[in-house]
């Protein structure tokens, strides 16, 4: 592949890395040492090995660090078509990839939310209200119940490593916090939602447990490079080991020094020896030349490395000449923490003096520093900026506009549902909530139900289902595709059958003519291009006749939305119009009705003894059918109770039902800051918002939120899937990304926090025992953490400690200033 010419000069060890393409690579790469570059020159090396751009995988642990990378590469191969097909993402990022791609063997939908900490916190918080047993301190419910949302995943995780063959502890028992957690993952599935935890979880399970996706996903990349891995847990490298595991072109890279994650299970000294084990022969490469510090910097950041007890960069050097002082590091004693601050405010209005633009950080160990920073600087009006008091995406006013969004793509999600509900208020009480939660749930109602518009046509949202079913006509069908995005692959196998008065009746199976290969999925469903060439009829004549067969008709599907997208998409390559205005889908159903381990359509078939579903588009619909008739007979038990709960509460939904559907067509061929606008002025926000005495910091909030918008927009895809794409980094992406707008302002943040950002002069406050390090903390990951802080300097470093603390007693300074060494600081007391 020809592609863009590169005039920059690499060092003999960078050219090294990127010249190692075919194999299995450990790669130290040192702060400084110019990784990002590298790893995007390595990319481009491999394309023109001959990897094809779409079989090329690039992860890494912040979406700020995958957005550079995306942007560096579209600027190096200079080919928007060819950049797009790489696949850089975070490792959450790419796992909600897998689940959608896979939602259908996975049994989930397609079209799930993912529910970032806030939203798992509401959902924690409703389910142990049903567990008076857990006693949670209410100054610190917050951190409590965030603790029981860990310990559900650990525990779940642990099963499952267990079951997929790990050497794992043994699980204690613990019948409350199980049921706990059965009882969240319920209510995360009624919502339609996958939270951090539950994307790790579905993709090592379809990963280890399903063998056509284990060989399928094997097969699709063929050049895997995995950037800091120091802060990847086992759960993570498990799931790229499995990736990796047809082709073994491979590379973890990373900073062993800058491990600051092992409290989250981060463990890479472990994943280094099993990656040596699984990869074998694995060949290691340094990184060795600097090219952020001076040298004076340089040597004194080096001189604290040889304070760590398992210190992994041995040698690091830098080009760079003796400019500047070698005194770079200043270190002030103040009274207490007060007289600390001060000392910053006034090192940061010298340094604005002779450099206005310079780039500045204040840092601290603990969270309760940075409020006190922060209060400082607010009474002497320094601008500045913190994580919490930003926390963009935690805003009432970004919350609110967020839920009416999610609510037109995913009505199931409750927690936008009440939302949308109480701003602005739309009379529905708290009582009629509770009364469809309870009362509703029994009998398979969900507010969702009451969200749709099309239900206020029937005295319950499944009596035209069941009507058609037993007198009428119901159309189930499904299809096999070359792949799972729905703009660009093509349809190849419809299977549909018409059930007439409760029986069979005529069925419509085809294979079609493809221009797009088949490809890794052909491993799911068996299908090949030799067998479409002979076999397949003309996409256009079989869409076409598909739509006189559906003939609007009720259509019936097992996570029906992916195929009914596939074949809205598919018809208007052809210029032919799908108007599906009424299906129901039986993965939805059995979640309101029925028990079981997962709703995989094959584990539902076992259950109730049906046809054998197989990934044959044949064998599913009949399947389906099946499963439907059982369906429809759970449907009738509670039909009368239904009725009466919809008719009494549906008048209080019927206008936002109506406004819901009304935005709908009103967002068609907009792109995705004018379907903002759009929603924010007709959903009564703007108005709500503006009537506030703080109206214009939220109006604020929201033209920064269509600015980001129109930024990340993509022209060139329908703006809908662009919207859909842009609530789902809201999820995954944290506050700190966002730190660079309001640009003039100083970072107060955690040095957690900073990772991965550089500036010309970073502050370290609160430098004492027990604050940094803390207290009874792991002390060589303290270390390891004041190692990031020192990196993250340019041209100086400012330490600060108190000799007292707010009762007046006598406090000793952190032992980690005198780790350095003392010909590089000036102590400015």
């Amino acid at each position: 592949m020809n592609l863009a010419y590169c005039d920059m000069k690499f060092n003999q060890q960078q050219q090294k890395i990127i010249d190692s393409i075919f194999g299995a690579f450990l790669v130290s790469a040192p702060v400084g040492t110019g990784k990002t570059t590298v790893l995007t020159e390595r990319v481009v090396m491999a394309m023109e090995e001959g990897i094809r751009p779409e079989e090329i995988l690039c992860l890494t642990f912040t979406n700020r660090a995958a957005e550079e990378m995306t942007e560096r590469i579209k600027k190096r191969i200079n080919k928007k078509n060819v950049a797009d097909k790489i696949m850089i993402s975070t490792f959450h990022g790419f796992c909600a990839f897998f689940a959608r791609a896979e939602a259908k063997r996975l049994g989930i939908s397609s079209d799930f939310v993912i529910f970032d900490e806030a939203e798992q916190f509401e959902v924690m918080k409703k389910v142990l209200e049903e567990f008076p047993q857990v006693i949670i301190d209410e100054q610190k419910s917050k951190r409590e119940i965030i603790n029981i949302i860990e310990e559900v995943y650990k525990r779940n995780l642990s099963r499952l490593e267990k079951n997929i063959g790990c050497l794992v502890p043994e699980i204690k028992q613990d019948k409350v916090m199980d049921k706990i957690g059965e009882k969240y993952l319920e209510e995360l599935k009624m919502q339609n939602a996958l939270d951090f935890n539950n994307l790790v979880l579905i993709t090592m399970e379809g990963l280890y447990r399903d063998k056509k996706l284990q060989k399928k996903w094997s097969k699709r990349f063929r050049f895997i490079q995995l950037d800091e891995f120091q802060d990847t847990h086992l759960s993570e490298y498990l799931v790229v080991k499995e990736l990796a595991k047809k082709h073994k072109n491979i590379s973890l890279i990373g900073d062993l020094d800058q491990t600051i994650y092992s409290f989250r299970g981060s463990e890479p000294f472990l994943i280094a020896d099993l990656f040596r084990a699984h990869f074998k022969p694995v060949t290691e490469l340094h990184l060795e030349i600097n090219y952020r510090f001076n040298r004076h910097l340089l040597d004194a950041i080096k001189s604290f490395l040889d304070n760590l007890e398992r210190r992994a960069t041995k040698n690091i050097n830098t080009e760079k000449e003796k400019e500047g002082e070698k005194k770079c590091i200043n270190v002030f004693g103040g009274y207490n923490l007060r007289e600390e601050i001060e000392w910053v405010i006034s090192e940061i209005e010298n340094i604005k003096n002779s450099d206005k633009n310079a780039g500045i950080a204040v840092l601290a160990r603990a969270n309760y520093i940075i409020t006190s920073i922060a209060e400082v600087f607010n009474q002497k009006g320094i601008a500045h900026i913190t994580v919490d008091k930003y926390d963009f995406f935690r805003r009432q006013e970004i919350r609110d506009i967020f839920a009416y969004l999610k609510i037109l793509f995913n009505k199931f999600d409750m927690g936008s549902a009440y939302r949308i509900i109480q701003r602005p208020s739309r009379n529905i009480s708290d009582a009629v909530l509770k009364n469809i939660r309870e009362d509703g749930v029994r009998t398979g109602l969900r507010i969702s139900d009451f969200l749709d518009f099309k239900n206020f046509n029937f005295k319950e949202p499944f009596e035209n289902l069941i009507r058609n079913h037993e007198k009428g006509r119901v159309v189930v069908l499904d299809t096999e595709t070359t792949g799972t995005n729905v703009l660009k692959d093509e349809i190849i196998q419809i299977y549909a059958i018409e059930v007439v008065d409760g029986k069979l009746g005529k069925d419509f199976h085809f294979y079609l003519k493809n221009t797009i290969p088949v490809g890794i999925s052909g491993e799911v469903h068996g299908i090949t291009d030799e067998f479409l060439e002979k076999e397949g009829r003309n996409p256009r004549v079989v869409l076409q006749e598909l739509q006189n067969f559906i003939s609007g008709n009720v259509i019936v599907g097992h996570n029906v939305n992916f195929d009914l997208s596939m074949i809205i998409e598919n018809g208007k390559r052809h210029k032919i119009n799908f108007d599906l205005k009424e299906y129901y889908d039986t993965l939805d159903i059995s979640r309101r009705l029925v028990e079981s381990e997962n709703y995989k359509l094959s584990t539902l078939a076992k259950k109730f003894n049906l046809a054998t579903a197989t990934h044959d588009a044949r064998d599913d619909v009949l399947a389906t059918v099946g499963l439907l008739g059982v369906l429809v007979e759970k449907l009738k038990e509670n039909q009368r109770e239904r009725m009466e709960i919809f008719f009494s509460v549906s008048k209080k939904f019927i206008k936002l039902a109506s406004e819901i559907s009304m935005w709908n067509k009103g967002i068609v061929n907009k792109r995705p800051a004018e379907i903002l606008k759009y929603i924010w002025e007709k959903s009564g926000l703007q108005k709500y918002y503006s009537e506030k005495e703080d109206g214009d910091k939220r109006l604020k909030s929201i033209d920064m939120l269509m600015r980001l918008f129109e930024q990340k927009d993509d022209l060139s895809r329908p703006g809908d899937i662009v919207l859909r794409e842009l609530i789902n980094y809201a999820a995954l992406v944290r506050d700190i990304n966002f730190l660079g707008i309001d640009r003039g302002k100083i970072p107060i943040v955690t040095v957690h926090q900073v990772k991965g950002l550089e500036f010309d002069y970073v502050f370290v406050v609160g430098m004492n025992e027990f604050k940094f390090p803390v207290f009874k903390g792991d002390l060589e990951e303290e270390k390891r953490l004041f190692y990031v802080a020192l990196t993250r300097a340019r041209k100086k470093i400012f330490l600060s400690y108190s000799r007292f603390d707010d009762y007046g007693r006598n406090i000793t300074k952190s032992s980690f200033i005198s780790g350095i060494n003392q010909n590089y600081i000036k102590f400015d007391n």
